[in-house]
């Protein structure tokens, strides 16, 4: 709703749980982001910043944060994102706050935006390390897909049998 508010070349600046990288429920949520905004910056944290809500600030919130700055802009296409994940879980917020604006306890890499798109299912790969990422990416590249075991006909006539594959996520 926000970005749709927004003027053209608008900026949001939101946060939202990390779950959103991952949770099956938020994949049309990553593709249009991926597709129809620019995104500026991605900053993940390793403990739980945001960990009050409500008047009070009593009530724990069970997942950590993440900040994002988008633009209401199409991407380009070598669009990079600027990825920053703070490495201290005990700072409270101002300290990690101050931290990051003068770049300390941070890590910080370029991912281009067409990789989001590529990954819809789930974005958790922008906090891995790139020896990480190189070694997933060769690895995709040697290895069949999964689709081959979904036609029973193929299945069936190259490894003589049909399979199930059962999804319990």
């Amino acid at each position: 709703l926000g970005l749709s508010l927004l003027k053209d070349n608008g900026r949001l600046c939101y946060i939202i749980p990390q779950t959103m990288l991952v949770n099956s429920d938020f994949d049309v949520i990553r593709y249009h982001l991926a597709k129809f905004t620019t995104i500026e910056k991605i900053i993940t944290f390793s403990g739980k910043m945001f960990i009050g809500r409500g008047l009070r600030q009593s009530k724990p919130v069970a997942t950590s944060s993440l900040i994002f700055i988008a633009r209401r802009q199409i991407p380009s296409e070598n669009h990079q994102i600027e990825v920053v994940h703070y490495s201290d879980p005990n700072d409270n917020v101002e300290r990690c706050l101050e931290n990051i604006a003068n770049n300390k306890k941070v890590n910080k890499k370029k991912v281009l935006q067409g990789k989001l798109l590529k990954n819809i299912s789930s974005w958790n790969f922008i906090k891995q390390d790139k020896p990480f990422l190189d070694f997933c990416d060769q690895y995709r590249v040697q290895t069949e897909s999964m689709v081959i075991y979904y036609n029973h006909a193929w299945a069936e006539q190259k490894f003589k049998s049909k399979f199930y594959l059962l999804d319990y996520g």
